[in-house]
This record gives structure tokens, sequence and C-alpha cells, in this order.
């Protein structure tokens, strides 16, 4: 069992040992490794034989990291793996290379301690060009039960040489630890010990080993066992391809870069690049320049000297011959601790250029296994010159190289040199870069400046004076590609039609566009007052600005050219003659002021100078009628035109002033400086140098030139140069002195310091940071005497010439200054001579001090973008210019070439030295006011990117499909003139769960087209395919946050979509929801935001339904700017609460509000409202409304809120079938609106206690038509109270039958004043209708106005109804009356006295209050009345009215077959109570026709009408003439 149990053990630990076997890579930042090994513990488990074995690959420019003392340089020999005892420290076994150059020999040894205590020792040479970078291995077999130990060399897989020695152990020690890496000292006192191995270094390469494993069976003890282990190595170098692209760069003056490679190589590599030399100053001979360096990325020098850097060029120029040297190396012996100065493996090749070699050339190198290949290409038009060279070479591989460029020498600062696409690959590969610019299709360099010609598929354009391709017009580049709007799936469409606008260069007047009296040519154009403001020019037609310009690249300039007024007599404009003598004096006086407040505001005396500052050298000036001039100059200026202007050069004063790069001479005059580079020229006598003009002491010496020789020297050249006085230039070099940072070359040839970095005045005179010595100076000087003066002070200090202290700066001193840094106190402009003093000083060994007695403020250091000019800071060109010129007239900087625009023409506009940056399709503009970009588009966010967006275009570039909007003054590209906006669609497929963004920001390119090509209108359709329950919806856009031109944004949504919660929709100026279905089956509430300004809404062909589960609340609430349409809408199958559905506001006027075809079908709505305006429109259109199927309970389907302005409501054509009313209104109209309704049915519907129609001013109404319906506590029209008493009411073909109803009325109008009213009620049919009560409560039709009309009416089969209740009416006439009942439900009784039913009576009219009653055509046919009369007429209360009434009654038939004889006397006795107080003006015919179908009451009618006809003349004989029976 204990022997079972062994076995188990044993198998166990084989196991695992041979599991465990794996191949260590020592990391080459630490490549170190040590275990212990303690050879008796594995007696246990009875092993055959002991194998491990150990890799090494050398590579001597590896990165490989230096762990210990002994690095590479200090050794030859390179530790790799050795055993010692844990106690004794004592070597057992050490394998270790060596390299011996004076030899030219390459060991691989080991040598060991055996068990038997005998010292063991081979060694191998090597072939030294198959030594680096390649694999070797050194596998060793400890055979334990044949005792012998067997070690083996193979070079990658390949055995070399085979060792047997017959020991047990390779190693005397039992308790021992194996180190692998690292370096190693061998000490005296140890076994092992040789001088000539005793400092081992790291290893320089890669280390690999296997650690010891055990093997049990005999087999696997013998040299085959490695071969196994072979079949997993790789021995071949696996590059790891890392191109590296360098950014373009232009190298000047001492400017160089280190370029560090990512990855190591194998033994290839390739690198190219682009090289111009740009200037070469003419200075020398002679140069020599070192361009390029490929090296190992080491520190110590000695690892990348020539000898072994990769690739070299440099460039030797001399007058007669140009060169470009190139060096390469190849090793004879692979070891890099050798003396170099021989170069021994240094190749180099020279190429005599014949060429300019200031061409654009194309360097190429190609490293390849033992071959490098070098061509350079020189582009000479389409002409191509051709320099190669291929070397063999050993270089050393597996190296991270460092790429150097520019100046790499650092001796001087020759030439300048650019770069351009240089590229590095650690491994090789093809190229396929392409030697043009993409923009190019040939070309002579690699810039975009270098095309020779274009290719036409690209849509570019060539410019022949840049050299360049750009894309062509309506298009802009994109990843190197000219595109359009298709590339980003946009299409172009038309939103609305053009509003009356006039072209570019016309105004409008009087809606017709004229031509302004601008000129408008290639280097002109004038009056742009009118060019910017087309519609309101005419109001104030002045013209004083032009935009000028001398040539084709200079940019335009803004002139004044004063105020030109003009007269337009409506067919003609005209020059106005004598412009002092306008009418206007105010507005005269208006500009004259003006004029004098700006005067005011900015001429500030200077305390020291006494000078105006709004003149420059200005001394006196005074304020003009016209405008502010000067009256006297400054010395040296003369008067012209009212500015100063300099005289000639030739001055005769002491103290001239000459502006660098003039300069005072001995002959009191500015000359231009002769020396190339130089800051501040002065002139010095050869043979005493001491008198010179930068010392007053001499400058009214006169000098005879014939006596004296009189040179030039320099005193301070520009920054990167010296002078040299022995050369008479301006030298580019940095000063060689020691802690110097400027110097110059003296007469004897020797540098001498000016100004030091250190505190010691024996470097120079002039030292810096001397906040120490003198408190708050940068720089201070010690003169002669040793005094020391401050030269320079600190920010918000000056400098006192005649103290040498620093002071602060008072606010009153500084606000004329508010552009400069640092300032000094001195006698006069001439500030130069003070910030020279320690040149002097050195130059002439002496120095005087000035005795001024009055001294000023001057700037000597300004503020970024400014530069000193006499003493004063004044605006620089700003970095968009390419040539700043100083204009001595102006005395400011002004820019003569701004940099290149997107079609490499230069920018067009300039403005004091800044160049103004236009958009792409603009030429000529300018900057637009606050007021003017917050009224075009205030959502724009500004940076300093895309203000240019933001100008107004003066001019536009020459294009024909480019065009200027002059209202909103922007230049925009036109693809068609029909399609004026952008469309991009997207499609919202929620089974590919994609939803609706979060934010819609429209992606860079479709942003940077927009704004190119300045479109002012943007559409984005969203098609929805599926339905889909989100909670929340929002659709956000930034457009008009980063494209200034949009000016309308337009969301279309279409589709099927089914939302709940929030559907928030924001920024956009219209939206179109068309064929769009909507599921409301939750809650749904829409949020719209458009920056608080209103939105244009469109509904067409959508369709809102629901499943009638249950309630929801659906509110669309809105604020519209001008428009709302509706056409073919529907809301069916769904069941709302609590809502406004169309929640409708304006902050305009005059909105287009139609709706058109809208349903409302099998619906519930209660407390709501469909329609709710509150709005200034003056016209609200609604056509084809139907409604079918439908309660509704408290509803509202239109209510107008209270308007200011005037407005009517049209409503074409309403139908509502088979639905119900409960306390609900229909149209709801405040006091201001018109209504007019043509065409309105209801049929088959209830109505409960609901006034259908309310209204408070006019009312017109057409074909109407009320059919089976049933009327319950309901109105049809009711007039509102209203302040306004004015208005008028007509109701034309009105149809009502076949209803049943109950204290229903018709028409409702009820004033309590008789305002200046006319009501019109004309062909009216009211047939077989139903009145369900017995007691008849109110009058149908019941009017208060001033004048009535009622004619054309047909009552028919009615019973038991009030029609007409006229009240406080002054004019009222009631015309072709038919009151007639085709069924009798009532038989005339034997006996009168049985008439006891009083409810079957109608009442067709009762008048109250009125002057004159018009009755004409009144037929009453049929008609039963028991107990009440038809007609009824109450006079006027002669208290309150004395005026007489007039009564005509004309054509007044009565027929029936059965006549009550009572009822007939009563109604004639009511009729004619009115004639006991009123006079009857006219009774011109009165005819009563009653047939009787029985006769036998025949006689009682004669009577009775006798009776009634002589109670008339009794009371009134007059009548009696008229009175017919």
């Amino acid at each position: 069992m204990q022997l079972l149990n062994q076995f188990i053990l044993l198998f166990f630990f084989i196991f695992q040992q041979i599991e465990g076997q794996y191949l260590n890579l020592l990391n080459p930042l630490h490549q170190i490794s040590n275990r212990t090994f303690n050879r008796v513990d594995y007696n246990w488990y009875y092993p055959y034989c002991l194998i491990y074995g150990f890799y090494s690959k050398y590579n001597p420019l590896s990165n490989i990291i230096q762990l210990g003392n002994i690095g590479i340089l200090d050794s030859n020999c390179y530790h790799i793996y050795s055993i010692k005892d844990q106690t004794s420290n004592n070597i057992n076994f050490l394998q270790y290379d060596c390299i011996d150059y004076e030899k030219k020999q390459i060991e691989k040894a080991y040598i060991f301690i055996g068990d038997d205590g005998q010292i063991y020792k081979h060694s191998y040479q090597m072939n030294i060009f198959e030594y680096e970078s390649y694999w070797y291995f050194l596998g060793i077999i400890i055979n334990i039960v044949e005792q012998k130990v067997v070690i083996i060399l193979f070079q990658n897989d390949k055995e070399q040489n085979a060792q047997e020695y017959n020991i047990r152990y390779p190693f005397y020690d039992v308790n021992l630890i194996l180190f692998c890496g690292g370096d190693l000292q061998l000490y005296p006192n140890q076994t092992l010990f040789n001088a000539s191995i005793s400092k081992l270094s790291y290893f320089p390469g890669s280390l690999k080993y296997y650690d010891i494993y055990y093997n049990t069976n005999k087999e696997s003890c013998q040299i085959s066992e490695f071969q196994l282990l072979f079949e997993d190595f790789k021995f071949a170098c696996q590059c790891n391809l890392k191109p590296a692209s360098y950014p373009d760069y232009i190298f000047s003056k001492l400017s160089q870069e280190q370029l560090i490679s990512q990855n190591q190589n194998c033994d290839q590599f390739n690198f190219q690049t682009w090289i111009r030399i740009k200037e070469i100053d003419n200075y020398f001979t002679e140069i020599y320049y070192k361009s390029i360096k490929i090296s190992g990325n080491f520190l110590n020098p000695k690892l990348s000297t020539d000898d072994l850097s990769a690739f070299q060029l440099y460039y030797r120029l001399t007058e007669s011959i140009n060169q470009i040297i190139i060096t390469t190396y190849s090793y004879t012996f692979p070891s890099v601790n050798i003396n170099q100065f021989d170069h021994p493996f240094l190749i180099t090749k020279i190429f005599d250029i014949d060429i300019d070699i200031k061409l654009w050339h194309f360097l190429r190198v190609q490293k390849s296994h033992n071959s490098i290949q070098v061509q350079i290409n020189f582009y000479q038009g389409k002409n191509i010159k051709e320099y190669s060279f291929e070397s063999f070479v050993n270089h050393f591989n597996l190296v991270t190289f460092k790429i150097g460029r520019g100046n790499l020498l650092q001796s001087s600062n020759y030439f300048s040199i650019q770069f351009v696409k240089m590229v590095f690959y650690n491994c090789e590969t093809e190229i396929n870069l392409e030697i043009c610019h993409l923009s190019c299709f040939e070309c002579n360099g690699p810039t975009k400046f270098d095309c020779l010609s274009c290719d036409p598929s690209t849509n570019r354009m060539y410019n022949e004076k840049q050299n360049s391709c750009f894309c062509a017009y309506g298009k802009i580049e994109l990843d190197g590609k000219c595109t359009d709007y298709s590339a980003f799936q946009l299409t172009i469409s038309q939103v609305n039609k053009n509003e009356f606008k006039c072209s570019y260069g016309y105004f409008e007047y009087e809606d017709q566009c004229w031509k302004c009296p601008s000129k408008i040519r290639k280097n002109l154009i004038t009056c742009i007052e009118c060019i910017t403001n087309p519609k309101t020019w005419i109001n104030n037609p002045y013209c004083q600005y032009n935009y000028v310009t001398d040539n084709d690249n200079r940019p335009f300039t803004k002139q004044d050219y004063g105020i030109e007024r003009n007269i337009f007599d409506g067919v003609d404009l005209k020059y106005r003659e004598n412009q002092e003598q306008d009418q206007d004096i105010y507005k005269d006086y208006l500009q004259t002021f003006d004029h004098f407040s700006n005067f005011c505001s900015n001429c500030k005396i200077d305390v020291y100078r006494k000078k105006c500052f709004i003149f420059i050298n200005c001394v006196e000036c005074q304020i003009e009628i016209s405008r502010p001039r000067c009256i006297k100059c400054v010395m040296n200026y003369k008067l012209s035109d009212g500015v100063c202007l300099i005289k000639n050069l030739i001055q005769t004063s002491s103290y001239i002033i000459c502006q660098t790069p003039y300069y005072q001479t001995y002959y009191y005059t500015c000359i231009l400086c002769p020396i190339e580079n130089c800051l501040y020229c002065f002139d010095f006598v050869k043979d005493d140098i001491q008198k010179n003009t930068i010392l007053y002491k001499f400058l009214n010496n006169i000098i005879n030139a014939n006596d004296q020789e009189v040179l030039v020297g320099c005193a301070q050249c520009y920054e990167g140069f010296l002078y040299d006085f022995t050369l008479q230039k301006c030298i580019p070099r940095q000063p060689q002195i020691q802690n110097c940072l400027s110097s110059f070359v003296n007469q004897q040839g020797k540098e001498l310091c000016i100004l030091s970095t250190i505190q010691d005045f024996t470097v120079a005179p002039q030292i810096i940071n001397c906040q120490n010595i003198i408190q708050n100076c940068r720089q201070c000087f010690s003169n002669i005497q040793t005094i020391l003066k401050c030269v320079i002070c600190e920010e918000g200090y000056y400098s006192s010439d005649d103290t040498g202290l620093c002071y602060a700066i008072f606010y009153d001193e500084v606000l004329p200054k508010t552009n400069s840094v640092t300032f000094i106190r001195f006698s006069d402009q001439n500030i130069w001579r003070h910030l020279v003093q320690s040149f002097s000083l050195q130059f002439s060994q002496n120095n005087y001090p000035y005795l001024f007695t009055q001294f000023y403020l001057f700037s000597i250091e300004c503020k970024e973008g400014y530069s000193v000019f006499k003493g004063d800071c004044i605006k620089y060109c700003d970095q968009n210019c390419q040539k700043c010129e100083y204009d001595k007239i102006s005395e400011r900087y002004t820019c003569s070439l701004c940099l290149l625009d997107n079609y490499n023409e230069p920018y067009k506009v300039q403005e004091n030295g800044m160049c103004l940056i236009c958009p792409s399709l603009c030429q000529v503009c300018q900057i637009r006011s606050d007021e003017s970009v917050m009224s075009l588009n205030p959502n724009y966010i500004i940076n300093k990117i895309n203000t240019q967006y933001t100008t107004q275009c003066i001019k536009s570039i020459s294009n024909s499909n480019v065009d200027i909007n002059p209202y909103l003054q922007i230049a925009h590209y036109v693809y068609d003139q029909n399609q004026t906006a952008f469309e991009y669609q997207v499609r919202i497929n929620y089974k590919s769960r994609q939803t609706i963004p979060a934010n819609i920001i429209f992606i860079s390119p479709i942003i940077f087209l927009s704004s190119t090509m300045r479109k002012q209108q943007f559409i984005l359709k969203l098609e929805f395919d599926q339905p889909c329950t989100e909670q929340e919806n929002r659709i956000i856009n930034y457009f008009k946050a980063k494209v200034f031109s949009i000016q309308l944004l337009k969301l279309v949504l279409t589709g099927i979509q089914q939302v709940e919660g929030l559907f928030a929709i924001d920024n956009f100026n219209s939206i179109e929801f068309s064929n769009l279905l909507i599921n409301l089956e939750n809650n749904l509430l829409f949020q719209i935001n458009n920056y608080g300004e209103g939105v244009d809404y469109n509904f067409q062909n959508c369709s809102f339904f629901g499943n009638q589960q249950k309630f929801v609340q659906f509110t669309i609430p809105m604020i519209i700017n001008h428009i709302f349409f509706t056409q073919n809408v529907s809301i069916s199958k769904v069941n709302i609460d609590n809502s406004v559905i169309f929640q409708i506001n304006s902050t305009t006027q005059n909105e287009n509000i139609l709706i058109d075809v809208f349903f409302l079908m099998d619906c519930k709505m209660n407390n709501t409202t469909l329609f709710q305006f509150n709005i200034n429109s003056k016209k609200i259109v609604i056509e084809n409304l139907l409604i079918e199927r439908c309660e509704f309970h408290n509803f509202t389907l239109l209510k107008i809120q209270q308007q200011t302005y005037s407005s009517k409501i049209i409503i074409r054509f309403i139908k509502i079938k088979n639905s119900i009313f409960s306390n609900s209104t229909l149209i709801d109209s405040n006091e201001n609106n018109m209504l007019f309704i043509y065409s309105f049915q209801m049929i088959e519907n209830q109505i409960f206690n609901s006034q259908l129609i309310r209204f408070s001013k006019d009312l017109f109404s057409f074909n109407l038509i009320f059919i089976s319906n049933l009327f319950k506590e309901s109105i049809l029209f009711e007039k509102l109270f209203s302040k306004n008493y004015q208005y008028e009411v007509k109701l034309e073909d009105i149809e009502v039958s076949t209803n049943n109803y109950s204290n229903f009325q018709i028409l409702v109008i009820d004033q309590t004043k008789i305002p200046p009213t006319q009501i019109e009620l004309t062909n009216l049919v009211f047939q077989d209708n139903n009145h369900l009560l017995i007691e008849i409560e109110d009058y149908l039709f019941k009017f208060s106005s001033s004048n009535i009309l009622i004619q054309n009416a047909l009552l028919i089969n009615t019973f038991r109804n009030r029609f007409f209740y006229l009240f406080n009416i002054s004019q009222i006439q009631f015309k072709n009356i038919t009151m007639q009942n085709e069924i009798l439900k009532y038989r005339i009784p034997l006996h009168q006295d049985c008439a006891t039913n009083t409810n079957q009576h109608s009442k067709l009219l009762f008048v109250k209050g009125f002057q004159s009653l018009y009755l004409d055509l009144i037929k009453v046919i049929n008609q039963i009345t028991l107990d009440q009369s038809v007609i009824e007429i109450q006079s006027n209360d002669p208290l309150l009215n004395e005026e007489f009434e007039t009564i005509t009654i004309q054509k007044c038939h009565f027929y029936s077959k059965h006549f009550d004889e009572n009822k007939f006397r009563q109604f004639f006795f009511n009729y004619f109570n009115l004639f006991k107080q009123r006079l009857i003006n006219s009774f011109q015919e009165y005819i009563i026709l009653v047939e009787f179908l029985l006769l036998i009451h025949y006689r009682s009618i004669i009577f009775i009408c006798k009776f009634v006809v002589y109670q008339l003349y009794q009371q009134h004989h007059s009548i009696q003439q008229y009175l017919v029976f």
C-alpha cells in the first residue's frame, strides 16, 4: 500500500512537471530571473534525467534595459546563465559570450564544476555574420541513472555541437541558486575566477529558457527531446507593423525635432518624406546642414553615432556646387563597443545636384534584410530628376528607431527646411502612398499648392495662380473628396413660396424694385447702405461708405466718402444739390452734435505733450460743421486737408524722428537702413567710432564726407541674428559667450556681450532679472561710471531715463496707452537710443548722460497684436494676414495680402490690418452688428471658428449659381431656383430596436455643408415603420445654434406611432404631421418649444385613434407663428377627458388658419375642447367638418378667445350626425369675430342643455339643415352680450324638419339696448317639427335689434310653437310668411263653449316696441288658434316713447276650413288696440278672406268684420276710405 501511494505520488509529480513545461521569456525591461534548486529533494521521485536549456539572441541596439553596474560598453563579455551555492556564493556553472573586436572573434562558452570537483570548460567560435539576430540554444541533459551529462549547442533548431561528460551533475554544491540574465562580477576567491571574464555585462539581446523538468524513462532523455521543444518555437522575427505618420513642419533657425517609432523592427524599415528648402541665408560661402538622422533610441551618444545610424541626410551648399550627402553603415564585426573615430562601418554617398536645390524633392529609403535603397526625386514641373543609391549592408536589427529632423548640427541657422508627408514603417511593406496631394492629379510637390492639373472626375477646378485644385462651387471637401448634398442622403425640396423681394443691388419702393445708385465692379463697391438695406433705404436715401481695392490680390478696404444724400421722385433717383440747406434742421443738428460728441469723447489731451489724440501727429485740432480737423501738426509733419502727413525725409532739426526701418544719418535725413535684418541702424565715423548718431552729443557735428569716412552700423539685429562689423552684416547666429543673450562682433572680430542672463556686469553692461537690484526692474544697465539704471521695468511701471528708477503708472497716464505693457520716460520719440545703451557702451567704450529737462511717457512694449510706433502702441495685422505693411499716411498697419480661403483665393477684406474672414461664397463682407445677429438668428452660438458666418455679405464670389439675399445679407448656393431647402430623412424601425434618439444633432458634415452653402431652410423627415409604446419621446435639434443662415427648420413626422406620456419636440420653426397614424391608448401630451418663438403647423392625412376601453388625456399645445393647417385629419374610436386637444396660441399677427376635412367619429369626449384659439388672426377658415356617432359632455368644438383685432371665422360645411351633445358648444367666439357659416347640417342628433353656436359680433349663416334631431333646453344660435353694439346677423336658407324639442330656441339675440344693427332671416322652412311639451315655454326666434328683415318663411305642420319674438326693434319687415297646417289634429266643437283645449296653438309673431312695422304677404292656412292670436303687436309705452309708430299691412291672407268665431274676433280686437293711442299714417290694403266649409258661420263672421270696421270708423274717420270688404 505504501509502495502504491509512492507510485501515485510520483506519477502526479511527473505529470505536473510535464504539464508545466513552458518557455520563459524574460521581460526586456527587467531581463533577469532566478530560482533555488536542491538536487537531493528530487531523489525521492527516482528521475531518469533532468533536462533544461537557454536561448539567447544577440541584438546590441535593442531596447534591453541595463540591470546592474556593468553595461555593454564596460565589458565585451556577456552573462547568460550561472549557478552558485546559496551559502558560499561560489559559482558552480557559468554560460557567457565574449566578443573580441581586435581578434575579430566571437566566443560562446560555458564552464562548470562537476560533482566530482573537477572544472570543465568548452567554447565555440561563432561566425561573425551568423551571430547577431541568430537564436542559439544551449541544452543540458543530466542523466542521473547513467551518470553522465550531455551539453548541446543549437543554432536556431540545428545542432552545432554536443559534449558528453561522465559525471552525475554539472555542479558541485547541493543547495543552489540558478540565475538567468543580469550582469555578473567574479571574484578571485571563487573557483571559476578568470581575470578575462571577471566582469560580465548583461546580455544585449533576448533571453529565454526552459525550466528544469524531469523524465522517468530513458527514451525521453535523448538529444531528440530538444527537437520536440523546437517545434513550437518561432525562430523568425515577427515584425509588428506600426506605421508612423509625422506632422508636416517647417524648421527654421535652430529648431529640430526627435520622433520615436513605437515598435522595433526586425531587419527592415521603410522611410519616406517630401523635403523643400525654403529660405537660404546668403551670408556664408558654404553651408553644411544635417536634416535627417535615423538611429537607435539611445541617450548614450556612442550608441547613436554616425557609424550606427541607419540613415542620415546632409546638404552641402557652396557657391559653385550643391550636394546631398547620405550615409548609412554596415558592420564588419558585430560589436558596438569599438573606436569609431576611423568610422569603420560608415558608408557615404555624395550626389551632385545639378538642379535647383530649392525644388521639392521626394526621399524614399527602403531597408530590406542586407540591402538598403535610397531614391531622391526632384520635381520641376512635369520633369523628374532622380538620384538613387543601393548598397549591401549589415545593420544591427531589432532596433527602436529615433528619427531626427531639422537643424540637427545646431551650428548655425543656415536655412529653413520643410518636411511634408513624412512616414516611417518599422517593417517591410508595400507603400502605396500617393505622391501628390489628394486634390491633385499631377503635381510637382506634396502640398495642395503644388498641383499641375486636376482630375475632372473629382469635381475639382484648377487655380492657376495658386497651382491648386479646389472643390467646385456647391461642393465641400470631406475626407479628401468633393461631395455635395447627395453624399449625406440629403435632397433638395421646396418649402414655401417666395415672397416679394428685390434682387441684389435693388431697393423697394411702393412694392416695386428700383436699382440702387451703387457701383458694383471688380475692384469697387459703392453705396453699401443701399445694398445692405433694400427694404428701408428709401426712407433715408444716403450713401457714405465704399469698398475699394487697387488690384486683384490686395483686399478691399472700407472707406468713408462722406454722406451723399439722394432724392427719389418715383421715377429717378437723383443726387441732392445744396445738401447743407436740408429742411430738416433738427436732423442736421443731431448729426453735427454726433460728430462733436465723438470728437469730445476721443480727443484726450496728453499732459506731457499737449497733443490731440484724435489725430496722429496733430498739436491743435478743432470741430467744424462737417467733421473735426487738425489745424497744426507736430514737427516734421505738414498739414493736408485736416490731417498731418510726413514731410520730406530730409529734415533740418537735430531731433528728427525716423521710424524703423529708416534711420537718422549725419546729414539730418531719414533713409532706409541698408543692413538686412537690422532693427536700429546708425552712422559712425570709421576712424573715430565715438562719433556716432547714437549719442546726442555728436548729432550737431557736421561731418565732411571728404575728410572722414562715415560707415553704417547696426546697434541691434532682429532676434536670432547678431551684427558682425567685420562682415558688415546681421548674421544668423546665437551668442557664443556663455550666459549671453545678445552680442555683436566688433571691428577687431571679437564678440562682445551686451545682455547677460546672470547678475555679473563683467559679462555684459546690461543684465536681466534686476528685481533684487532695482525694485520692479526687469533689465538694468551699468554705465561707464558704474551707475545703475533700469532700462525696462515690469508691467505697470515705467523707467525714468533721468533717475534710472521704476515708477508706477497712474490711471490718467496710461489711459491713452491702454495697449501698452511697459513704458519709459524719455525726451523724445527716439526711445531706441535708450534701449541700446549697453551696445553703445561696448561699441564706443563711452557713454554720455543726456541733459534734458523735459521727459515724456512712451511705450516700449505692447500687448499682443500691437506694435510700437513712435512711442505708441498701434494695432498690428492679425494672424490672418500674410503681408503686413505700414501706411505712412494713416500711420497704421494695413494688410496687403490675406490668407487663402477654401477656393485658394486670398480673403478680400481688411480693416486696420485685420483680415476679415468671409464665408466661402462671399467675396466682400463686413462685421454684422449684435442687433442684426440677434434679429437674424438669436440662437446661434458664436465661437472663434464660426464668427465668419455672422458677417454681412456685400459682394458674392463670381459664380452664376451663387446669389445674395439682400435682406439677410447672406450669399448662398442655388442648386435649383425652385428648390430652396435641404431635406434629410430618417427611418425609425422599432423592430430593429432603433428608436427616436434623445437628441437629433446632425452630423458635422451636414452642419458644415449647410453652413458653407448658406442654406436658409432645412427639413428633417422622420418616418416610423412600426408602432411601439415609449414612455417618453424627445426630438431635439441644435441646428440653429450651429448654422447661422438657417431661417426655417421643418420637422415632418410620418408613419405609425404609438406613444404615451410626453412627446417633446424642440427647436423647429415648422412641424408637419403627414400620413401619420397615432394610437391613443394612453395619455399623450405634446410639448413643443422653439426657443420661446412660434411654430408653423401642418396636419395632413393624420389619424388619431384608440380602442375606447378607457378615457385618456390628449393635448397638443401650440404657439403658432403664421400658419396652422389641417387637412384630412380624423379622431376616431377614442375616449378623451379633461383635454384641450388643439390649444392654439399666438404672439404675432395675421396668422393663416385653415382646417379642411376634419373627422370626429365614434368618440366620447368629456370636459374637452377640440380647437381653442387665442390668436390675432384676421381670418380662420374651417371646411368640411364631419362628426358622426360621437358623444360629447361639456364639450366645445371651436373656442375663440379674446383677440385684439377683428377677424373672420369662416366655416364651410359642417355635418353632424347620430351624435349626442350635453352641456356643449360647437362654436364659442368673442366679440371681435365675424362668424360665417356655409352649409351647416345636423341630422339625427340629441342635444341637451347646450348652446351650440355662441357669437358676440356678426353672424352670417347660409344653408342650414336640421333634420330629425332632439333638442332639449338648448339654443342653436345665441348672441352674447358685447360692448360692440354694431353688428349684423344674417341667416339664409334654413330648414328645420321633423325635429323633436322642448325649451328649444333657434336664434336668440337679447341686447338691453337698441344698437344700429341689421338682422336678416330669409328662406326659412320649419316643417313637421314636434314640440314635446304641452306648455309652450319660449319663442324659437327672439330678437332685439335696430332693423330686422324676416321673409320667405314656410311654417308647415307646426303645433304648439311660438316663432318670432321681436322686442325693442326700430324697423321691422315681415314678408312672405306662410303658416300652414296640412294635417288637422283638432275638430271644431258644435258649440264654441266646448272649446276647452288651449294648448294646440302657435304664435307666429309677437312684437313689442317698434317704430315701423311692415307686414306683407302673410298667409295663415288652416291654423288653429285657441284663446291666442297668431300675430300680437303691442304698442310702445307713451310715457317712455312719444313717437308715433307706423304699421303697414299688405296682402295678409287667412285661410281656414275651420275657424273659431270667438278667436277670430279676439285676434282683431287685440290687433286694433294699437290705434287707441296712435294714428295710422297708412293703411293701404287690408283684406280678410275667410273660406268656411260650414256656411252656417258665414253671418256671424260678416258681423264681426262689420263690427270691427264700425269701431274703427267711429274713432278715426280718416281711414274710412281705405277699408275694403
